[in-house]
C-alpha cells in the first residue's frame, strides 16, 4: 500500500518535523491541529471559541489537501487545557465543543470522539488541539447505539471494511448516569461492558482489539488498570496500550478508553525480544500493511528506566523501544504514518522536536500529536510514544 505525504500543505503553518497529513490508500492520518495561521501566530487569543474555529479551519484544509473531507471523518481527539482547573469554564467549552461539533460533523452521522484534559498544549496559549483519522469511501455508522448514552455529537463505533474505530467509552449508563461514582473498579468494569456493547454493534468483540488508549485520573489506579485489561483482553493476545494520566470531559468520569479493532486475521507480536514485557498488553500488532504498537517508554528490557531524570537519554531510549516493536511487525521508522506524543513538561518540547528530526527526518515525517500529561503510568517516565506504520506492498 503506498503511502502519500502532503508535506508542507499550503494554508498551514510547516513545522518540519511533522507532516500535516498523510494517506494509505483510504484512510486519512492528520496531525493535531491548533488554532494558528499560515505564519505561526495565535489564531483567537484567549478566545476558546475563536481557537476552536480555526482549529476546525485548519483541519479541513489538512483533509482536503490529500482528497478528504470533515464528512470522512471516522474518528476525531480533542484535548483542552484547564478544563479542570476552571470546572464552570470547562463545561461551558465542552457544551461550545458539542454545539461546534454538530455544526462541523451534524448529528446524523459524526465521528466517533475522545476528549482529555491536558497539563499543556505545546504552547501555553493554545487551549485546543484535535487529530483525526478519515476514510475516503464506504463505511458505517452505528449511532445511536442501543444500550448505550447517545451524546448525539458522536457515535460510538464506525465500521469501514474489517476495521473498526471505537469512541471513548466512560462508566455511564444508557440514561447518561455515572457508574460507580468514586469507586474506580465499578466505573471500569462499566467502561469495559460500554466497549463490549460498541464493538458488538459492529460486528466485533474485545478480542478484535488491536489497539486502546487508556486515560486515567490518578497513578493510584494503574493496577487496577491491569487487573482490567487481564479480565477483558486475556494475556495470550492482548490488544497494544498506552496510559495516559489526564483528566476527562466531566469530573466524575475517572477512566476512559478509546480502541480501533480489526476483524479478521492478525498478528499479534507478544512478547517482542529486546522489550519488557509486562503481560496485560503487546507491543506490536500487525493487520494487513497496518502496524500497531504500543506507546514506547524509556526502560530497558528488565523494566528499569534509562537515564533516570536525562530526558535526551529517555528519549533515545523510546525512540530505540519504537524502532525494535515496529521491526518485530516487519515495519521501520520511515513506515510510520501517525505518532501520538505524550510527555510531562513544557520544557522537554525541543528536545521532542529535535529527537523527531533525528529519527524521521524533515522530507516525510510522520503526522503527529504531542500533549504535555499530567502524569503517564509511572512518575519516572518523562515520554511515551506509539505510532501506526503502513508497510509498502
Amino acid at each position: 500500500m503506498k503511502k502519500h505525504n502532503f508535506h508542507p500543505v499550503k494554508g498551514l503553518f510547516n513545522r518540519g518535523f511533522y507532516s500535516h497529513t498523510i494517506r494509505a490508500g483510504n484512510t486519512v492520518y492528520t496531525a493535531g491541529q491548533v488554532a494558528r495561521d499560515t505564519n505561526g501566530r495565535l489564531v483567537g487569543g484567549d478566545d476558546f471559541q475563536a481557537q476552536y474555529e480555526k482549529v476546525f479551519e485548519n483541519m479541513e484544509i489538512a483533509l482536503k489537501s490529500d482528497g478528504a473531507s470533515l464528512s470522512d471523518v471516522v474518528n476525531i481527539n480533542y484535548y483542552f487545557t484547564s478544563m479542570a482547573q476552571h470546572h464552570s469554564i470547562g463545561m461551558a467549552r465542552l457544551h461550545f465543543l458539542e454545539d461546534l461539533m454538530a455544526k462541523y460533523f451534524g448529528t446524523e452521522a459524526p465521528p466517533c470522539g475522545t476528549l482529555a484534559v491536558v497539563k499543556n498544549l505545546s504552547r501555553p496559549e493554545y487551549l485546543v488541539e484535535a487529530s483525526a483519522i478519515a476514510i475516503v469511501g464506504e463505511k458505517q455508522n452505528f449511532h445511536p447505539v442501543k444500550g448505550l448514552c447517545d451524546r448525539r455529537f458522536h457515535t460510538h463505533t464506525i465500521r469501514a471494511g474489517n476495521t473498526v474505530y471505537l469512541a471513548g467509552q466512560v462508566g455511564r449508563e444508557v440514561n447518561g448516569r455515572t457508574v460507580g461514582d468514586e469507586d474506580f473498579r465499578a466505573q471500569s468494569d462499566k467502561t469495559f461492558e460500554n466497549m463490549e456493547i460498541a464493538l458488538k454493534a459492529s460486528g466485533a468483540s474485545l478480542s478484535d482489539v488491536v489497539n486502546v488508549e487508556v486515560y486515567f485520573t490518578s497513578m493510584a489506579q494503574l493496577p487496577v488498570v491491569e487487573d482490567f485489561m487481564n479480565k477483558y483482553f486475556g494475556t495470550e493476545a492482548p490488544p497494544c496500550a498506552s496510559f495516559i494520566g489526564a483528566h476527562l470531559s466531566r469530573p466524575e468520569y475517572l477512566l476512559e478508553i478509546t480502541a480501533i479493532a480489526v476483524v479478521g486475521d492478525k498478528q499479534n507480536f507478544h512478547p517482542v525480544k529486546g522489550l519488557f514485557d509486562r503481560g496485560f498488553y503487546s507491543h506490536t500488532i500487525r493487520a494487513g500493511n497496518t502496524v500497531y504498537t504500543a506507546g514506547q517508554v524509556g526502560r530497558d528490557t528488565d523494566g528499569r528506566v534509562i537515564g533516570g531524570e536525562n530526558f535526551r537519554a529517555q528519549s533515545d531510549k523510546v525512540f530505540e523501544n519504537l524502532e525494535i516493536a515496529l521491526k518485530a511487525g516487519g515495519a521501520s521508522l520511515s513506515d510510520v504514518v501517525n505518532v501520538n506524543i505524550y510527555f510531562t513538561s513544557m520544557a522537554q518540547l525541543l528536545v521532542v522536536e529535535d529527537f523527531m528530526t533525528k529519527y524521521f527526518g524533515i522530507e516525510a515525517p510522520p503526522c503527529a500529536t504531542g500533549v504535555v500529561v499530567n502524569h503517564l503510568s509511572r512518575p519516572e517516565y518523562l515520554l511515551e510514544i506509539s505510532a501506526i506504520a503502513i508497510v509498502d506492498d
